[in-house]
């Protein structure tokens, strides 16, 4: 059986979710692709879930945030955000911020 959840946090190596299974955040990288929305599968690790419920479909989306700390990641975010105006593709949300780990 497959859970699904929204990834609520990108940078530019990682994504986090809120599990349901347990009061925690759980992380996974995201195999350096901060841009796209796109729907990941990962397996839990999650010790509190339910028997069965292993595999996790993690939705990234528009309403992702994304935290990108340097000036680079940023500025190469918002070129793919361009593109994506140009051929009318939904805009992801940016979130900036100086510091990442002051939202861990």
């Amino acid at each position: 059986m497959t859970t699904r959840v929204n990834a609520y946090r990108m940078t530019p190596t990682t994504f986090s979710y809120f599990c349901k299974f347990c009061p925690h955040v759980h992380t996974h990288g995201n195999n350096a692709d901060y841009c796209n929305n796109r729907l990941e599968h990962r397996s839990s690790h999650c010790l509190e879930r339910t028997a069965g419920t292993n595999n996790v479909e993690i939705e990234i989306n528009r309403t992702t945030k994304r935290y990108l700390e340097t000036a680079h990641n940023r500025a190469t975010y918002r070129r793919h955000c361009a593109r994506l105006r140009r051929h009318r593709i939904v805009i992801h949300h940016l979130e900036e911020v100086d510091d990442v780990d002051a939202y861990n």
